[in-house]
């Protein structure tokens, strides 16, 4: 019980350092909801009410959650954060904040694997 707590309080400090208008910012990454490169390469991080878009390329963004559990990417170059799913749909998922998000149809199977991993775990 105590490793779980730990763990938890953990994720809760972790950020995401981006750069937005020259400067960088520490993002929550429980704030995040999801983060988005599906379109002309900008970087689109988004949060409950409010979208970010920073100068960071995708890669950056993604090289620093890998070792955070709660995101898997979903769809190419779109990663969500799974603690922010509300419903697990056949190829979407619906976020808390009502948004819905694709899921690859070719990594549709692993996708779906490694959310119910992840809730299991939880």
């Amino acid at each position: 019980a105590v490793d779980y707590c730990m763990e938890r309080l953990q994720q809760n400090r972790n950020v995401l350092f981006v750069m937005i208008n020259n400067c960088t910012e520490a993002i929550p990454l429980s704030d995040i909801y999801f983060i988005d490169c599906s379109n002309n390469h900008a970087v689109m991080i988004y949060l409950a009410k409010n979208k970010i878009r920073t100068s960071c390329t995708y890669q950056e963004c993604t090289h620093q959650l890998c070792n955070d559990i709660r995101f898997t990417e979903c769809y190419h170059r779109v990663n969500v954060n799974m603690d922010k799913i509300k419903i697990m749909q056949d190829d979407t998922f619906l976020l808390m904040n009502g948004q819905t998000l694709p899921i690859s149809r070719r990594k549709k199977n692993e996708v779906k694997l490694t959310y119910l991993n992840y809730l299991a775990e939880r």
